[in-house]
């Protein structure tokens, strides 16, 4: 049974094209089974090979509101890359993400250069087996207006130096089995028009130069070992998401009246979440991940709170202050 035998298929957030052949046979079986079977019906329902990449299958891609990534894993032929920049040249809101391609050899900038539309690129690779690691420099002549980044162990990322310099979206997951990743945060400040920047891993490096940023609209970080105090002068700054960061000065925190959204995940040992009464700009509120918060305060300072969710937090609805039990959303696995 192919996994996307129908063309008015309501496509979801990506889809995957491929030269590969999937089967998945119904069977009542697996009715039983766990949630095994049921992901991998839906992986496949995110699936098109190549003999189904048709023009009314491309037309339907160009018209769903809610695909937002296409992936690739594998080398495809040319006339399927020309119909993949095909779609991000009517779709510029479209990802075009790499993903495995255990096949090293052709991998590279080259390839990527095969989409001149691309103005998002999403690269995710695991390069501990790689013989050697593939050449990412010359990406500047895209006109890329996003790039994230999430690679293990390709160990100098200085052609984040080399994009384009609309970019206004950077992302950076970087990880070495053994030894550093070569990164620098100084080597953002060319792009004025960053507004994003999400960084995960060893690449916290003159992370202070973000408060150089005037433009940046939304910081992400995860696992990066910096000092809270390079985020006090950060006023343009309206959403903060901090995941897996020290407990150690998260109160300085407080000091950025600005923002608007906030996100606190897994900060060990966290237990009292009232500094967070000195932002007076704050409209949503995250907290994730964290066994030592018991309670939460009133919040009554926050004249703008309108939304606060708690996910795997052990809080029960009842013991939430009653001036924010309404806007309060509580999620557990």
């Amino acid at each position: 049974v192919n996994a996307m035998d129908d063309s008015s298929y309501a496509f979801g957030s990506y889809v995957q094209i491929t030269a590969i052949k999937f089967e998945y046979e119904e069977n009542p079986e697996f009715d039983y089974l766990s949630e095994e079977v049921n992901e991998a019906s839906e992986f496949l329902e995110s699936i098109i090979h190549i003999d189904d990449f048709t023009e009314d299958r491309i037309e339907d891609l160009v018209k769903s509101p809610l695909l937002k990534s296409i992936q690739i894993a594998e080398f495809l032929p040319d006339d399927v890359n020309k119909k993949i920049d095909s779609i991000l040249a009517r779709r510029p809101d479209i990802s075009l993400r790499f993903f495995g391609f255990l096949e090293s050899d052709g991998f590279g900038v080259g390839l990527i250069h095969q989409f001149p539309s691309l103005t998002r690129l999403e690269i995710d690779m695991n390069f501990t087996e790689w013989k050697s690691v593939p050449d990412f420099s010359g990406l500047s002549k895209l006109n890329l207006k996003a790039i994230y980044i999430s690679m293990i162990d390709y160990y100098n990322l200085d052609f984040i130096k080399d994009l384009s310099d609309g970019i206004e979206e950077i992302g950076v997951n970087a990880y070495m089995t053994s030894g550093s990743v070569l990164f620098d945060c100084s080597w953002l400040l060319k792009y004025e028009s960053l507004k994003k920047l999400y960084l995960e891993g060893e690449v916290g490096l003159n992370l202070n130069v973000v408060e150089d940023m005037k433009n940046l609209y939304e910081l992400s970080l995860t696992n990066v070992p910096f000092s809270y105090d390079v985020l006090a002068s950060c006023k343009s700054l309206r959403v903060l998401t901090l995941c897996d960061c020290s407990l150690e000065g998260i109160d300085q925190i407080s000091n950025l009246d600005q923002v608007e959204e906030l996100s606190l995940i897994a900060i060990e040992g966290l237990d009292n979440v009232s500094f967070i009464n000195g932002m007076d700009s704050i409209k949503q509120l995250t907290l994730a991940q964290m066994d030592s918060l018991l309670e939460l305060p009133d919040f009554y300072e926050l004249s703008k709170l309108k939304k606060i969710t708690l996910y795997n937090i052990p809080i029960d609805i009842d013991t939430v202050p009653s001036n924010i039990r309404s806007i309060t959303t509580i999620e557990n696995e």
